[in-house]
């Protein structure tokens, strides 16, 4: 696929890459050109995309490349996805499944599933996973689970363990007025703490590095439970977790 003169202006509407061409030498063509490769693809939808994954220069963002998907109709490019992966792990089907892979940080490895709405491409969490690298320890985590309470309770436990920036994301849904109070059971291991936060969309609502925090909700919706390993020191970087969690 060859970039025409409508494409190369939607991607120079992409801020960073836009700050990047203006930074350097040469004209958009030039470096739509060298920085991207293309793709087009026909879903079974009906839609047309065009796809661009960086290769060079401007497309690409620290250790990930650049990838730009828009729909193309009558008389422009429409952005439908801005994104980072891996080149060789992009992956972009006819049934409208997309799949990316990238660093998140140095010990793990986002391997995300988006799914086609009809408007544009949307995470699908319950289908993307974590791939945490670690000395022995390399494993595949789900991206995301979901927190259920037993009927006639309001608090769970959460186990599992941590290590190297590599922890576990849990996500609840909650109404506005309700009261959360997040709980560290687990003794600190050599006086290490495993960070934790509670995020709502893009917002963040609070960051546990004590033994508990407690807050009523101002928002109804999704919320984000993450909880993160730090950094390794010698022999005790494995790090089990337990936390209570409860929603009143």
């Amino acid at each position: 696929m060859v970039p025409g003169a409508v494409l190369v202006a939607a991607l120079m509407g992409e801020k960073d890459f836009r700050s990047c061409v203006e930074r350097s030498d040469g004209t958009p063509i030039t470096h739509v050109a060298n920085d991207f490769n293309f793709q087009s693809l026909l879903l079974y939808s009906g839609a047309r995309l065009a796809i661009a994954v960086g290769k060079n220069d401007c497309g690409w963002q620290g250790q990930a490349a650049r990838v730009l998907i828009y729909e193309r109709t009558q008389s422009r490019y429409r952005l439908v996805l801005s994104g980072f992966s891996l080149p060789e792990r992009v992956d972009a089907r006819p049934d409208g499944t997309l799949y990316l892979a990238a660093h998140e940080t140095v010990n793990t490895i986002i391997q995300a599933t988006f799914v086609w709405n009809g408007t544009k491409y949307a995470l699908s969490p319950e289908r993307s996973s974590i791939y945490c690298v670690g000395p022995e320890r390399d494993n595949e985590r789900p991206y995301e689970l979901p927190i259920h309470f037993l009927p006639g309770t309001s608090s769970t436990v959460l186990h599992g363990t941590a290590y190297q920036n590599c922890g576990q994301n849990y996500s609840f849904v909650a109404r506005a007025g309700q009261r959360v109070t997040i709980e560290r059971l687990t003794p600190p291991t050599a006086q290490l703490r495993i960070p934790i936060s509670l995020d709502f969309g893009k917002d963040s609502i609070a960051f546990l590095n004590g033994d508990a925090w407690s807050g009523t909700l101002s928002r109804s919706g999704k919320y984000l439970l993450s909880i993160f390993g730090t950094d390794q020191r010698g022999e005790i970087d494995l790090q089990p977790f337990a936390i209570r969690l409860t929603i009143r």
